[in-house]
């Protein structure tokens, strides 16, 4: 069956995608929400995006910083068709696109790809390992290349992201020498009772041990350690940062200001208001 095709203009930039409820959640989550909003000192950030998708995280990347060199991953050949067709079509530069699951070996391997659902592609759950959501009704395997990304990390990376499935921790361990070079990392992590090999607190302690901290969000609310709805599967957001502010500046600070800004114009507007009056009166 033929999967249909929809097309959206959103700020400017031209969408083609497959799903419309992903389509819809991903933007929400990356253009109102926020999610990989970070601040950065030059104009010219290096950003590694892990799970790249269709391209709506890299097309906010070139939004918010024009000139970012960028480095996109994905392992789904249908997904990565859209993809390029995205960076493609809004003529975006500086982005490397590589077709390959980031792992901690160079090589081929299993990849998980949802099934087409009445001419609906599902994208979201493509996985390296087989995870519990990863069920042979809904997903299909298939052979991908993959790539160790420590190989692309040569230079400081101002922001990494990695939105993997259920490969962070083995991603994670393969950079760990390199972790000195990253500044920011933002971690969707996935956990799930079929994939022992991606520990939370593992996860954790490996990025203590170089430097950052970190804020844990679930169900859009910040959470400790002893706080996490553990279900099977879970999800939760990992906000990392290194310097030394409390965790409310690093996740909610963008907000604060953006408050701010607007008490800012209110006032100025009332202002000018009682200006004009005063003009009016004499």
């Amino acid at each position: 069956m033929d999967i249909l095709l929809h097309e959206k203009t959103i700020k400017g930039k031209r969408f083609t995608y497959a799903n419309d409820e992903e389509f819809r959640e991903t933007c929400m989550a990356t253009f109102r929400w926020g999610f990989y909003r970070f601040r950065t000192k030059t104009k010219e950030p290096l950003i590694i995006d892990c799970g790249a998708h269709i391209g709506i995280s890299l097309l906010y990347f070139k939004m918010k910083y024009p000139q970012a060199r960028v480095i996109g991953f994905e392992a789904n050949p249908d997904t990565f068709k859209l993809l390029e067709k995205n960076i493609a079509q809004n003529h975006l530069s500086g982005v490397k696109l590589v077709q390959a699951a980031v792992s901690d070996q160079e090589g081929m391997i299993s990849f998980y790809v949802g099934k087409d659902n009445g001419g609906e592609l599902t994208q979201w759950g493509d996985a390296g390992v087989q995870n519990k959501w990863n069920t042979s009704n809904r997903y299909t395997a298939i052979t991908v290349p993959s790539v160790q990304l420590s190989s692309y990390i040569e230079q400081p990376v101002d922001f990494l992201k990695l939105n993997i499935e259920g490969m962070e921790g083995i991603v994670l361990k393969d950079i760990e020498p390199k972790l000195y070079l990253v500044k920011k990392l933002r971690i969707e992590y996935h956990g799930s009772s079929t994939n022992s090999e991606n520990k939370l607190e593992e996860v954790l302690s490996l990025l203590e041990q170089h430097g950052f901290r970190y804020v844990l969000e679930q169900y859009s609310k910040v959470v400790g350690l002893t706080q996490i709805e553990r279900n099977d599967p879970y999800f939760l957001n990992i906000y990392t940062y290194r310097q030394p502010l409390p965790w409310w500046w690093h996740r909610y600070a963008w907000y604060l200001l953006s408050r701010v800004r607007v008490i800012s114009r209110s006032i100025r507007w009332q202002l000018a208001r009682v200006a004009r009056r005063l003009r009016l009166k004499r």
